[in-house]
């Protein structure tokens, strides 16, 4: 009886211990947590300013030239200005940033 009594003393010492060493960790690992989503949502808002400039509607010729300048025949050029135009009715810097991403994944990839 007396061996459980000692051994319920030391499993209580050692989760005591084991507790007080992981305090300090769990502080930092917050700290980190709250300065990741203070970077974040920083990031976020000056990301959100940036998008409604690449929003802007820009004319086919220049969406077209455009995607001619990264490597895209005048042929696909005109194909992929026409999906736009058939789906969204309207060119934009952001579509043609999204078409130069798909270029750089197929040039990468």
């Amino acid at each position: 009886m007396e061996n459980n009594t000692e051994l319920d003393t030391l499993i209580h010492e050692f989760v005591e211990n084991v507790s007080e060493a992981i305090k300090p960790i769990l502080e930092a690992i917050k700290k980190l947590a709250d300065s990741l989503s203070t970077t974040f949502l920083e990031a976020w808002k000056e990301v959100k300013f940036d998008m409604n400039y690449f929003d802007k509607n820009i004319s086919r010729k220049r969406f077209i030239k455009l995607l001619i300048s990264i490597g895209y025949q005048r042929n696909t050029a005109n194909k992929i200005a026409w999906k736009y135009h058939k789906e969204k009715g309207e060119y934009t810097l952001l579509n043609f940033l999204i078409e130069n991403r798909k270029k750089e994944d197929l040039k990468n990839g």
